[in-house]
């Protein structure tokens, strides 16, 4: 049962990347194209992914490839707004706060150190530049790997500061774990909820895609969008892991409409 027609995934991994990865770039396209998917989003914590998607668009017809920006200190040195101005020029769709350089992430991970974007409880300025320059070039700002706290700080920072497109990165992932009820404050002040495939998998914390189902049934599908986050070795392809999640949430009792806003309805509008 093919479950991505005209789906959108905006949450994926491939190679090239410093790590090891299931899949290329070019065949992740290929793949995607051939399952009938209308787009794809490349995310990597290392590097930028906008000329890699740009490269793409060139040679490959019938899907669309987007490129986005990770705040890594791997990638940008941290929180920088100028590589932010750079990467959206370019056609970089996606901003994510830190990831692996987060320091709720390494916090998770007993280690210390890391990006906080937060100083005494306020946005520190080289975050408040670079949620201007998303402001100002309608980009989407994606929570990354933040702690509740800074998440929750910075969609109030964004919203009012003029972004208008927004996505809470997976709230179930293991460093996050963030309670239905902040998910559905930050949804009812006009941020996605991002739901992905990668946490029910062994690396992602086995998460049953009924408590995914219950949350999306809580939130509201037309405040959530889900994606695959796949392209780890160890898990399926990324398009055929993506169908699979899908077809878990049916079972679980989410309808083929609330599966079509949330991979396409919802992901068409954010990337417009």
């Amino acid at each position: 049962m093919n479950l991505l027609k005209d789906t959108v995934d905006m949450h994926i991994h491939a190679a090239p990347d410093i790590v090891e990865r299931k899949i290329d770039a070019f065949e992740l396209a290929m793949r995607a194209k051939k399952a009938g998917m209308k787009a794809i989003v490349l995310k990597c914590h290392d590097t930028p992914t906008t000329m890699l998607a740009w490269a793409l668009n060139k040679a490959i017809n019938g899907i669309k490839i987007y490129g986005s920006l990770t705040l890594n200190t791997s990638s940008t040195g941290g929180i920088n707004p100028e590589a932010v101005e750079v990467a959206l020029k370019l056609g970089a769709k996606i901003i994510w706060m830190p990831t692996k350089s987060a320091a709720n992430e390494l916090a998770y991970k007993g280690k210390s150190g890391g990006i906080k974007i937060l100083k005494d409880g306020t946005i520190t300025k080289e975050v408040e530049e670079t949620i201007n320059i998303i402001a100002e070039n309608r980009g989407i700002l994606a929570t990354g790997h933040l702690s509740i706290e800074e998440s929750t700080v910075l969609v109030d920072v964004a919203k009012s500061a003029g972004v208008e497109k927004l996505i809470v990165t997976h709230p179930l992932w293991p460093s996050i774990n963030m309670p239905i009820d902040i998910q559905k404050e930050l949804a009812k002040k006009g941020a996605y909820i991002e739901h992905c495939a990668d946490v029910t998998t062994k690396r992602g914390g086995s998460i049953k895609p009924k408590i995914i189902a219950e949350q999306i049934k809580a939130i509201g599908a037309e405040h959530c969008i889900l994606t695959s986050d796949l392209g780890q070795p160890e898990n399926p392809y990324p398009d055929e892991g993506f169908n699979q999640f899908l077809k878990s949430l049916l079972d679980e009792g989410i309808s083929m409409d609330e599966l079509k806003v949330m991979t396409s309805i919802n992901p068409t509008k954010l990337l417009q």
